[in-house]
Parts: structure tokens; sequence; C-alpha cells
């Protein structure tokens, strides 16, 4: 694959907010 700065920087963008929803997801079924 050719490396390209811009979608490695979407690509982790998305993975974080990813992360977050799993995290806030969590959270919830805690409640």
């Amino acid at each position: 694959m050719i490396e390209n700065p811009a979608l490695t920087g979407s690509l982790r963008l998305v993975g974080l907010s990813c992360d977050e929803l799993q995290t806030l997801i969590a959270i919830g079924e805690q409640r």
C-alpha cells in the first residue's frame, strides 16, 4: 500500500473516535 500521511492521519482520527465510542458504550452498559 502507498503510505499517504493524510490517509494515515484520518485513519488515526477514526481509530481514536472508535475507541471513544467503545468507552462510551461500556460506560452506558454499566449504568
